[in-house]
């Protein structure tokens, strides 16, 4: 095994010691499963295992993904159903992904070009939220459920909802 991969593993799949556990963690529970193909498809040297481990991501949990699609370590998919990460998106360390979540161009032809989101470290996307076009995510930023970002965030983060998403305001209690 590659030890790239075998690091991305030991921090999001490989985080219990005991051998059932860790049989458990790859190969029973969805979340940590997911992103165990969702390396494995990463990392796969092999054209036909590659293939494999895309079209068993797209039947079990829905998930597409592209291989030039860039992940960062610490990925987090606490309800793994209907992702999409579109050609060429780039995702940042520490990220958290719920169920129905949309990484893409705006418009057919884009991904081509690069217009695809590049989202930084630390970023919590909610259920159904779509991220659209070639915009930027910065660091330890939150996005609504069903919020459609359509701009780039402040660079200080925030959470975002709406649609179009736009940056609510602290609570100041």
């Amino acid at each position: 095994m590659d030890s790239k991969l075998r690091d991305y593993l030991k921090i999001e799949v490989y985080h219990e010691s005991k051998f059932l556990k860790k049989l458990y963690f790859k190969y029973l529970a969805p979340p940590t499963n997911a992103v165990y193909l969702i390396r494995k498809y990463q990392f796969c040297k092999s054209k036909i295992l590659s293939i494999l481990y895309r079209k068993k991501l797209v039947t079990k949990y829905g998930i597409f993904i592209s291989k030039s699609t860039k992940i960062g370590k610490g990925l987090k998919l606490p309800h793994p159903n209907g992702i999409i990460f579109g050609e060429h998106t780039i995702i940042g360390e520490n990220c958290t992904i719920y169920q129905q979540v949309t990484f893409g161009s705006s418009r057919q032809g884009e991904a081509k070009l690069g217009f695809q989101p590049v989202v930084h470290d630390n970023c919590i996307f909610y259920a159904g939220c779509k991220i659209i076009g070639g915009i930027k995510i910065y660091s330890n930023t939150r996005v609504g459920a069903n919020a459609v970002l359509l701009g780039d965030t402040e660079k200080s983060g925030g959470s975002y909802v709406g649609i179009p998403a736009r940056k609510v305001k602290k609570n100041t209690r």
